[in-house]
């Protein structure tokens, strides 16, 4: 059990996983979307930014990505844009995939103008 104190926003707004308790330096993809944001929340309390990322284990840069990202969502709001983009990602592989059908297809298909 984290020794850390939680308030009540982080309790419910956020799985709180404590980063306190985590001491070495992470890639930013190593978090989840809940993370990034209980640490964004953070910064912008009270704690000084440098005491943010020493505690979570991030460098300076990867706390800025993430509160460019996440600053000020809620949850179910995080929740909605991890399904647009991958519902983006999606549509841009389909996209992709019918435009090299069609090259295929343009480049098997007999010339217009013989006809």
């Amino acid at each position: 059990m984290c020794p850390h104190k939680v308030d009540r926003f982080e309790r419910e707004c956020f799985v709180v996983l404590c980063l306190v308790c985590k001491s070495a330096a992470k890639k930013a993809a190593q978090f989840t979307d809940a993370q990034k944001a209980f640490f964004t929340k953070q910064g912008e309390e009270a704690m000084p930014v440098a005491e943010v990322c020493r505690k979570a284990g991030i460098s300076l840069a990867i706390y800025f990505a993430c509160k460019k990202k996440y600053s000020g969502r809620m949850p179910s709001e995080m929740r909605w844009l991890k399904w647009l983009d991958d519902w983006d990602g999606r549509l841009k592989r389909i996209v992709g995939n019918l435009l090299l059908d069609m090259e295929m297809l343009l480049a098997v298909a007999p010339d217009n103008s013989s006809i």
